[in-house]
């Protein structure tokens, strides 16, 4: 979601919450998010891959050539017994409610993505979650596309050394070999 600065509301950011969908948890009278006692450990770890995510969104956005295909971490903030990523405000609509005017700008856009794509694979990181709604068109432009949501973000040596066993993915957008565990 977003948020808009009650003072003077023109200062935008967007927020995104940890609160991991495969975890049993429930929120209090206050709002913290209180996972289940045998879920308790799950959530810990679930925070911290979170919060590391924030630090190889930044050094991903730090890239050149990624820099402006990029969602802008500003800060992380513990709170309620989680952590929320707060990040700048891009004026615009995720692709999944997004219409395209024509074959010809679908094809610009989708060139655009696979070369977003390409570094990361130069940087030596797979986003396994690229999803329409992970997708963000700004306003302003017809080629520029900026990707977010980077908790699925996954260092390829990681993998190759096996110290990464969670590989997340969505139902629907999955590549094969995720989807069948290979």
């Amino acid at each position: 979601g977003f948020y808009t600065d009650p003072s003077d509301g023109r200062h935008r950011v967007r927020i995104k919450e940890c609160f991991p969908y495969h975890i049993i948890a429930k929120r209090d009278s206050q709002g913290r998010i209180v996972p289940a006692e045998s879920w308790k450990d799950a959530f810990e770890k679930a925070k911290n891959i979170f919060s590391d995510a924030y630090i190889r969104n930044t050094e991903i956005r730090n890239t050149m050539g990624l820099t402006n295909a990029t969602i802008d971490p500003l800060w992380n903030q513990e709170q309620n017994n989680t952590v929320y990523s707060v990040m700048s405000y891009i004026e615009g609509k995720d692709y999944e409610n997004y219409e395209e005017n024509c074959l010809k700008d679908i094809f610009t856009r989708m060139k655009r993505l696979c070369k977003i794509i390409g570094g990361y694979h130069k940087e030596g990181c797979l986003h396994l979650d690229i999803k329409p709604e992970n997708i963000l068109i700004p306003s302003d432009t017809k080629e520029q596309i900026v990707l977010f949501d980077f908790d699925s973000l996954t260092e390829l040596r990681k993998i190759r050394e096996g110290n990464e066993v969670r590989l997340s993915c969505s139902e629907g957008f999955s590549a094969l070999e995720l989807v069948l565990g290979d």
